[in-house]
């Protein structure tokens, strides 16, 4: 992760209101899903998701549907 002082100047008020919010640990950006019971998901940013879904769905199917072959 880059130091604050590397983050690109019109994101950096943004980055700061956000950063309670997420956490590294082992080398992974995690993300809060709830401020209540603490609950973390591992980060997945913009740009990848969409591939990240497709081999999901290559490997696995679309949840909530049958996948027989």
């Amino acid at each position: 992760m880059k130091s604050q002082d590397k983050w690109p100047e019109k994101w950096l008020n943004k980055l700061k209101s956000k950063q309670d919010e997420f956490m590294v640990k082992d080398g992974h950006v995690w993300k809060m899903l709830n401020k209540i019971n603490k609950t973390w998901t591992k980060f997945v940013p913009f740009k990848r998701r969409a591939d990240l879904v497709e081999d999901f769905h290559k490997g696995f199917g679309h949840q909530g549907t049958t996948n027989e072959k």
